[in-house]
């Protein structure tokens, strides 16, 4: 009789499929990785739009609603005295003082501007208001005040209230556009002899900042920019006087 022969796998073969097993769970395994680190990679850069909109949107939304406001525009227009006033002692009209401010240099900027939102009813809010940015310690700050009706609020630091943007900035710059002479300048002061009761035409700001990587902190993060130019639409003057378009409505009632 033959003795049967058992079935079996040799060393080999069983190597083999030990090597194939290996090569699809490290292939499998790379795969993995580097579709998470894609994700992750995309994640990163939505992230950081949706900072650079947020950041632009806010900084877009005060610049383009500031304002300024002359003396002029308050009525204030005085007539020379005549001699009869002069003799009697009649003084002179008070020059009002509005709150409105527009003082910007290279690193700051604070405005007046009417982009603040009421948020509720019966409360003694203000659509205009003082805005001021500044860069401290890294930190993009952006302090808003609770009204701005008086000039006496501008430097009351306890009625503004102090918010951080953004944090590890390294560069926080501005430009104003001067339209009489075509060209950006480094600082603004509407209450300054050569750019008196007027506006810049336009602000560039740039901030540059350096994100934090919760998720790799060994990974060296690449800085970002935010950079754009706001156009400020706001008129200054008023047509005139208020004695003015009463006058005018006066002998031109609507419908003639």
């Amino acid at each position: 009789m033959k003795k049967s022969q058992a079935a079996g796998f040799t060393l080999i073969e069983v190597l083999m499929v030990i090597f194939l097993l290996f090569y699809l769970v490290y292939a499998t395994f790379v795969s993995v990785r580097e579709l998470m680190e894609a994700k992750g990679r995309i994640d990163y850069r939505t992230d950081q739009g949706q900072v650079q909109r947020s950041l632009w949107s806010i900084i877009d939304r005060d610049l383009r609603n500031a304002f300024y406001i002359t003396a002029m525009d308050l009525g204030w227009n005085p007539q020379p005295q005549t001699q009869a006033e002069k003799d009697d002692g009649t003084p002179l009209p008070v020059k009002p003082i509005p709150a409105t401010i527009f003082q910007g240099t290279l690193n700051q900027i604070i405005i007046s501007t009417r982009s603040h939102q009421r948020m509720s009813q019966d409360v003694p809010e203000n659509e205009q208001h003082f805005v001021r940015y500044v860069l401290e310690a890294g930190k993009l700050k952006r302090a808003e005040s609770a009204r701005a009706i008086n000039r006496d609020d501008i430097g009351n630091e306890t009625n503004f209230k102090e918010i951080t943007l953004l944090e590890g900035v390294t560069t926080l710059e501005f430009k104003y556009y001067d339209q009489e002479r075509e060209r950006w300048e480094d600082s603004w002061d509407a209450n300054r002899a050569e750019t008196l009761d007027k506006i810049p035409g336009a602000v560039k700001f740039k901030v540059v900042f350096t994100p934090v990587l919760e998720d790799d902190p060994d990974a060296k993060p690449v800085p970002v920019t935010i950079e754009s130019s706001i156009r400020i639409t706001q008129r200054i003057y008023k047509e005139g006087s208020f004695e003015q378009p009463k006058a005018k409505s006066a002998s031109n009632p609507p419908g003639t």
